[in-house]
């Protein structure tokens, strides 16, 4: 007689966690340049749109190395992170040599810190994709998913946290921005636009798991028949 029996769920590398981590990390970035846009648009847009595109191109960037992971998408991806992070420093501490407030030394708010503090994670884990530091390792599919969990949970918390300072007006220079004239801003107002550029990035990067998942599957359990 045969009896179905549920097989041992497979171990999982870390090297998934470290792309997942990474992938996580660049989203929530990419989130954050896109609510900043707001506060950039009324006053110097040629920074606003490098937010646009640095998110679209952080958001797009984590659902690709999500699908194909490769040595190429993590430099490329490192080496825009590294960037974002050097223009960052020369913001907050001798002013960027361009724009309508060169020379100026921003100050550093709660969003822009959260924000560069997970392109550093990013950068450090991309270096230990490249090396694949871990990856004859295994760990137990519940203390997978744990770690898995934890670093969705924090990433999330630290995102709102700092989308939070932003709509407090904690992402501030030393000049007082100008009034927002455009008309998204009178349709939808400041806050909405924070929500519309963000939301709009979580629906597009739902939009590409959804489709990968329709493609691919959800993840399979096996199953064995033993004879007794």
């Amino acid at each position: 007689m045969n009896t179905l029996e549920l097989a041992p769920a497979p171990a999982r590398s870390p090297i998934g966690l470290l792309l997942a981590a990474a992938a996580t990390v660049s989203v929530a970035s990419g989130l954050i340049h896109f609510a900043a846009v707001p506060e950039h648009w009324a006053n110097y847009r040629i920074a606003a749109m490098f937010f646009i595109g640095l998110g679209i191109f952080q958001v797009v960037w984590a659902a690709l190395v999500i699908g194909r992971p490769s040595r190429a998408l993590y430099a490329v991806g490192a080496a825009a992170s590294l960037l974002t992070i050097g223009t960052w420093i020369a913001s907050r501490t001798s002013g960027l040599p361009f724009g309508p407030f060169a020379g100026v030394a921003e100050h550093a708010g709660r969003a822009d810190i959260i924000s560069t503090i997970l392109e550093e994670v990013l950068v450090v884990a991309l270096i230990l994709l490249a090396f694949r530091v871990g990856e004859g390792r295994r760990s137990e599919r519940p203390a997978y998913r744990v770690a898995l969990t934890a670093i969705l949970g924090a990433t999330a918390s630290l995102t709102i946290w700092a989308i939070t300072a932003l709509h407090a007006g904690a992402h501030g220079s030393e000049v007082s921005a100008q009034p927002q004239v455009n008309l998204l801003s009178e349709l939808a107002g400041h806050h909405g636009l924070h929500l519309i550029f963000a939301g709009g990035a979580v629906l597009v990067y739902f939009a590409y798991v959804v489709g990968h998942v329709r493609r691919h599957g959800w993840p399979s359990f096996s199953w064995k028949l033993n004879p007794s």
